[in-house]
């Protein structure tokens, strides 16, 4: 079913009792687009952003959203199969907000600050890469195509960084 809500409009799935009251059906919204603010909602009845979507009950490795890039041959594209792009106006180097947060439950994950600071396991990156990890253990690692690599982490003895992958690995 889909109708005019509000200035709005949505589209839903469900069951209409026949001969009954539109107060008696039951149907749960798929998408809403918001009359008063244009927010549009994908599972969710009232959007709070700009685009809202919601899935209940998410397990194992169903995903939330799919994106699958095709390579575009339009003459004006010089990209190669881009999927995403997230991008914003706002051009004086902000490091009050964030272009990408990704959280789990153990909270932040990956976030992309406004100034291109990036951290990962820490939502205020103070350098270009910052990576923040609890307990000891390796926190980084950095390798090349040859098999090299170095890491990073932190053991009884404190801090160290270890080159593996030449002669004899060596830490500092």
């Amino acid at each position: 079913a889909q109708e005019a809500v509000d200035g709005g409009f949505e589209i839903a799935s469900g069951t209409q009792s026949a001969g009954s009251t539109a107060a008696s059906d039951t149907y749960t919204n798929r998408f809403v687009i918001e009359g008063a603010t244009g927010d549009i909602g994908l599972g969710i009845n009232t959007p709070t952003s700009r685009l809202h979507v919601f899935k209940a009950g998410l397990s194992g490795s169903v995903p939330l959203a799919y994106f699958k890039g095709e390579y575009l041959s339009d003459s004006s594209y010089t990209g190669h199969g881009s999927i995403m792009k997230l991008e914003t106006d706002r051009g004086d180097g902000f490091n009050d907000g964030y272009i990408l947060n990704v959280l789990n439950s153990a909270g932040t994950a990956l976030y992309v600050r406004g100034d291109r600071n990036v951290g990962v396991g820490t939502s205020s990156p103070d350098f270009n890469l910052h990576v923040k990890k609890s307990g000891t253990g390796a926190i980084a690692k950095f390798e090349g195509d040859t098999g090299r690599f170095i890491y990073t982490g932190t053991d009884t003895g404190g801090q160290y960084i270890e080159k593996v992958g030449t002669t004899a690995a060596t830490r500092k």
